[in-house]
């Protein structure tokens, strides 16, 4: 299974309306996933373990919502390694609570 069609598996599972890149609507809350890169592990000159990095970004309305841990789990759930870490911030522009998580996928 390639990276994109296991983030669109994960992602089918919650009930989030989920975007790739940009959002396409005005849903009251959606998650919007990017390619943040590709990384390796260099050993005897050669890359070896190559992973595509993934960053996946959920925007809500609700306060302490529960779907970022959702969304952590559905990744590990269809083989991302997912950082543990759920970095938030509120935008007082949109009103939005902005949770961003990263998760790597073994190319």
């Amino acid at each position: 299974m390639t990276y994109n069609r296991a983030m669109k598996t994960a992602l089918s599972t919650l009930s989030v309306p989920h975007y790739h890149n940009v959002s396409r609507g005005k849903d009251a809350e959606y998650i919007v996933w990017s390619e943040a890169g590709t990384d390796g592990l260099i050993a005897d000159g050669r890359i070896k373990n190559r992973s595509q990095r993934v960053a996946v970004d959920f925007f809500t309305k609700t306060e302490y919502s529960p779907v970022p841990l959702q969304i952590q789990a559905a990744l590990e759930e269809v083989g991302f390694a997912v950082d543990p870490d759920i970095n938030y911030d509120y935008e007082e522009d949109t009103g939005y609570m902005h949770y961003a998580l990263t998760a790597e996928w073994e190319l």
